[in-house]
């Protein structure tokens, strides 16, 4: 049995970490059944277990770190190859990558904005996430982290919209994913692939207690939240709360 420590950032708002690449990694983890060790680790270390990238998750199997959420569920996968996170057929495949890769690049930064530019969520947010840092620290690093978080979020483009233009194109996303939902199983097949924990975890992230209005807007979508229920179901770590 391999060694195998997950280096990620720590748990917000009821979900295993504040970010929902960590999240996609434990939800992989817990799929496969095999046992990891959660290491919380702040932005000082994270330059330190990714000097080129310098970000998280990093996954460490047996004293070699692995970086990137993608590059890490193709490890856990062959680590434990069944149930498999790739469907079979090389047009599912495409369909997974191309929902993973969309998750990761474009779902996700709608949490982001919900996070750092919301006065409303980013007080909460930073509340408890810089709560426990010593003065002066407290006062200093969260306008820091956050006028950084904005620039990129404006760099992507969502951050130059109202809050309103951005919570309508949520909302599109929201509706094809739930029409693609109705009836059942899985976003590719009967199967949890890497695209459902890819797309699951960004939305994991809006469901935020302190981010009402996404996800009120979450739950709106019955077939959606019914998907999400399901990889919840199967997928969920001790420490995390239940999709509700």
């Amino acid at each position: 049995m391999a060694s195998i420590r997950l280096y990620q950032f720590a748990p917000d708002g009821g979900a295993e970490s504040a970010s929902p690449f960590c999240i996609k990694v434990q939800r992989a983890l817990r799929l496969k059944g095999l046992a990891y060790e959660v290491k919380n680790v702040g932005p000082p270390d994270v330059a330190k277990l990714n000097p080129e990238a310098k970000k998280l998750p990093v996954l460490e199997v047996d004293g070699r770190r692995i970086p990137d959420s993608s590059r890490i569920l193709r490890v856990v996968d062959e680590l434990a190859p069944s149930p498999s996170l790739y469907p079979d057929s090389a047009a599912d495949q495409a369909l997974d990558h191309l929902l993973e890769d969309w998750a990761d690049e474009s779902l996700y930064w709608f949490g982001v904005h919900q996070r750092w530019v919301v006065d409303a969520h980013f007080s909460v947010f930073a509340a408890e996430a810089f709560g426990r840092l010593p003065p002066p620290l407290r006062w200093i690093v969260p306008p820091v982290a956050r006028r950084n978080a904005r620039a990129q979020v404006e760099k992507q483009g969502l951050g130059r919209q109202s809050n309103e233009a951005v919570l309508e194109q949520l909302r599109g996303h929201l509706a094809a994913l739930d029409a693609r939902l109705i009836g059942g199983g899985f976003l590719i097949d009967d199967a949890v692939r890497a695209s459902d924990l890819a797309v699951f975890s960004p939305l994991r992230t809006l469901l935020s207690p302190y981010m009402p209005g996404p996800a009120e807007l979450v739950r709106s979508y019955p077939a959606l939240m019914a998907w999400l229920r399901r990889v919840d179901g199967v997928t969920k770590p001790d420490r995390a709360e239940a999709v509700a």
